[in-house]
């Protein structure tokens, strides 16, 4: 064998060597610190923090001691960062009790705190409880696992609450069941946030709320309610990036009202029907509702709508978005809605458009099928093609104005207006295409004439007889 190759040989065996030494002084250490949590070594050290507490009751500042049965309780707050949160019925208990489930493992640097504990207080008249859960910090967990309940004898009658405020951090929320079973729950005032987590709310909550805040940043919410109802004056207020998902979100009674305040950036947002006032501030969200009822409204430049995917079945009452950017907008019923929508590039799909309105976008494209019988109808572009179908018994005026955009008008063998044709500046114009008449002036009197129609522009204008 050449002396080379020996040498070579050699070498990598006491590399190889040198290599599982290290390994196992790196294994010993590590053995030692989980032997030994909190030890430093190297500027890392282990944590373990494994235990179940009940808490059924506490001491307050003067020593004395109250049980924890929500009884005269009426705002819990409960703030923590990777801790599930849960309120559930346990057949174990005789009382509403307060339990905390932890189990974290890992490893971290010398410089972060690796203490867990919990502190619960209370206000002078004891009616709210506040519990913060301080969780080991780390790099590297091995078990993360925190869970936070409140445990409510099966038995038992849930006293109301007026606030429960739920702050979780990248955990999770379960507020019920999934089903009837159980113990009804009254709480007025929701507040719950989450990052990373899911937020449930069951259907043995009594569903009638004062407020409902969900800050949900990357997570997703869901009910089992098929029904949310908010007493008049109420708020239901969404932010965050992650997914929302509803039944039907209405008002107590037919007299009663309340405001969505919906700031959900890069999210998505899916309900039944909802009758509220609604607030939007979104960027790149979609939403997609079944029938809405009220005032759907951006009308603050901080509040611009862009990116946004906006499906409607049914609208009634006014939808006003004078930013919509970037936006797809598809209403397929509009009967009973004024719409205001500004664009600088839209998609805008309207179906049964039956009140006054104005839509308008520099580019991108306009469908609109119309069955207002007054009133006036605007629909703006620059470039962007505008197709619309005229219902047989039309009467509202309309104006369709565009620079160079194609302009296609299909209209009823039955339907009765006159039409104008203009160029971009104004100026009457006679190449346009007019099917079922061999003749064309300007304006031209269908069927003997009737609301007024105005189209301008460069571009192509085309009537056709609608299938």
């Amino acid at each position: 064998m050449p002396k080379g190759d020996k040498v070579r040989k050699g070498f990598f065996f006491y590399v190889m060597m040198l290599l599982l030494f290290i390994i196992a002084i790196f294994l010993i250490l590590v053995v030692i610190m989980i032997f030994n949590p909190g030890m430093n070594i190297l500027g890392l050290k282990y944590f373990s923090a494994v235990q179940t507490q009940r808490i059924d009751s506490y001491v307050d500042g003067s020593g004395i001691s109250h049980d924890f049965d929500l009884s005269n309780r009426t705002d819990i707050y409960i703030s923590g960062n990777r801790i599930d949160f849960g309120i559930e019925v346990d057949q174990n208990v005789e009382k509403v009790t307060f339990e905390i489930e932890n189990y974290q493992t890992g490893f971290a640097t010398s410089d972060q705190s690796t203490t867990y504990d919990y502190s619960l207080s209370a206000d002078e008249d004891l009616s709210t409880i506040e519990v913060n859960i301080t969780n080991p910090e780390g790099f590297l967990y091995f078990n993360s696992h925190c869970y936070v309940r409140i445990l409510v004898p099966e038995s038992a009658t849930f006293n109301p609450l007026n606030t429960l405020n739920v702050s979780c951090g990248a955990g999770s929320i379960n507020l019920g069941n999934a089903t009837e079973e159980g113990v009804a729950m009254d709480i007025d005032n929701l507040s719950l946030a989450t990052t990373t987590g899911s937020i449930q709310i069951g259907v043995n909550f009594d569903s009638t709320y004062t407020s409902l805040a969900i800050n949900n940043e990357n997570g997703s919410f869901h009910t089992y309610q098929q029904e949310m109802k908010f007493v008049n004056g109420g708020v239901l207020a969404l932010s965050g990036n992650g997914s929302f998902e509803f039944g039907d979100i209405v008002p107590t009674n037919d007299s009663s009202s309340f405001s969505i305040q919906n700031n959900i950036e890069r999210g998505n947002l899916s309900a039944g029907k909802v009758d509220a006032d609604m607030a939007l501030k979104t960027i790149n969200a979609t939403i997609n509702i079944d029938t809405y009822s009220g005032n759907l409204e951006s009308n603050n430049l901080v509040n611009e709508t862009d990116g946004m995917n906006l499906t409607i079945g049914t609208a009634e009452g006014e939808i006003s978005l004078p930013f919509a950017n970037n936006s797809n907008i598809t209403i397929s019923n509009a009967e009973n809605c004024d719409i205001f929508v500004n664009s600088n590039n839209a998609h805008i799909n309207i179906g049964n458009l039956g009140s006054t309105s104005w839509i308008e976008t520099e580019s991108g494209s306009i469908d609109v099928s119309l069955t207002a019988q007054e009133g006036n109808i605007y629909l703006v572009s620059e470039t962007a093609a505008i197709n619309v179908t005229g219902n047989q018994n039309l009467n509202a005026n309309l104006a369709v104005t565009s620079i160079s955009g194609a302009v296609n008008f299909d209209y009823y063998q039955t339907s009765r207006f006159t039409v104008s044709f203009l160029n971009a500046d104004g100026e009457a114009r006679e190449n346009v295409s007019v099917e079922g008449y061999d003749t064309i002036s300007n304006p031209m009197y269908i069927n003997g004439g009737g609301a007024t129609t105005k189209i301008s522009t460069n571009g192509n204008i085309n009537l056709r007889i609608a299938s």
